[in-house]
């Protein structure tokens, strides 16, 4: 037991990325912080953070969280599952969110109004809201579907929101 304790311990130091440089990542860097301005002004957008496994998209998001210490961030993740959670990432939003996207989640109400409280609770115009959804390579059908209904251009639903989404 505590040599795997021990193993746990140096796999969470490895695992870390708080406290990371990150090398050669202020390009992509200042472009999110521009998509994040542009957010504020109402003019929110999807945006992938594609790549290998390892390369670094979730240190740089979470690089981004630090640069960003007024946004509200909400972060999911779709399993790598035979048979995963329908909308999993979206149960994952619901219970950092709360409110009326956590109460719909409850009643097991139709993925419709889940998707349209879900934009709503991330569209207040007087925060910005970054919502990073991990592994999307992984996502179940209905999850397709949610990122295609808050991709929607804003003609057809205003989007005051950063969405980055690490895949590979």
């Amino acid at each position: 037991m505590i040599y795997l304790a021990r193993q746990l311990a140096l796999w969470d130091r490895l695992t870390e990325t708080g406290n990371m440089d990150l090398l050669e990542r202020q390009s992509p860097l200042a472009e999110l912080a521009r998509y994040a301005q542009e957010a504020r002004e109402g003019q929110g957008r999807l945006v992938p953070l594609a790549g290998e496994a390892g390369v670094g998209k979730t240190a740089l998001a979470e690089q981004l969280q630090q640069d960003l210490p007024g946004a509200r961030w909400s972060w999911g993740a779709c399993d790598g599952l035979f048979t995963p959670q329908p909308l999993g990432p979206l149960f994952d939003l619901a219970s950092q969110l709360d409110g009326e996207l956590a109460g719909l989640c409850r009643a097991g109400s139709a993925r419709e109004l889940l998707f349209a409280a879900l934009l709503r609770q991330i569209s207040e115009p007087a925060r910005l809201d970054v919502v990073v959804v991990e592994d999307v390579h992984w996502a179940d059908e209905a999850t397709v579907d949610l990122h295609r209904f808050l991709a929607a251009p804003p003609g057809e639903a205003g989007r005051p929101v950063h969405r980055p989404l690490p895949a590979r």
